[in-house]
């Protein structure tokens, strides 16, 4: 090996020390993030599922709907929206538990005093599935009024919000944790 190769070498090896950090929590954002989309896959089908998709979602949406359009009729058969002019299912994925997995995962991978990371992923999940259940909402809204949006609004503007979301509040927030940190520890 030359020595202009070996000086290449120890700069690209000196630029990755300087990013021990950042490679760090990358590295348990992604093991954290499989593990527990792993968990989740692997909950598929059973009780808390449908505890998740039919009372923690849909109810509350058709509750919502029923209270915003009594006009709509809106019927509720397990997780099911029914009405005049909408079939409508919430089924697995359109409960946010991606956002929540993504939101959990970069809490846990990133440097912050625990009790500043279960505090962020509290007030994380209620901010996703608040978010989430206006998200189906308008949507059943969508497919009633405009349905021909509906497919691309569900699939491509609604997961890209949610992932937007998600980032914000976690930058926001350690944002927040990390300033809070420096003036305990300066005064």
């Amino acid at each position: 090996m030359s020595a202009e190769q070996s000086s290449k070498q120890d700069s690209l090896f000196g630029s990755l020390q300087s990013y021990r950090k950042e490679i760090k929590f990358l590295f348990l954002f992604v093991l954290l993030l499989a593990f527990l989309n792993l968990v989740y896959f692997l909950c598929g089908g059973t009780a808390l599922e449908h505890f998740v998709l039919a009372t923690l979602t849909a109810k509350p949406v058709y509750a919502v709907i029923r209270l915003l359009t009594p006009s709509e009729q809106v019927v509720l058969n397990g997780t099911l929206l029914t009405s005049a002019h909408v079939n409508f299912e919430i089924v697995r994925g359109c409960e946010g538990m991606e956002g929540m997995l993504l939101m959990i995962s970069a809490m846990c991978a990133f440097s912050l005093a625990w009790t500043d990371k279960l505090k962020g992923i509290f007030c994380g999940i209620v901010f996703i599935y608040i978010f989430n259940l206006l998200r189906i909402i308008g949507l059943y809204y969508l497919m009633r009024y405009y349905a021909t949006a509906f497919n691309f609004a569900h699939l491509f503007v609604g997961q890209s919000i949610t992932i937007v979301l998600v980032s914000v509040f976690f930058i926001l927030w350690i944002s927040r944790s990390m300033k809070k940190d420096e003036k305990n520890s300066a005064g």
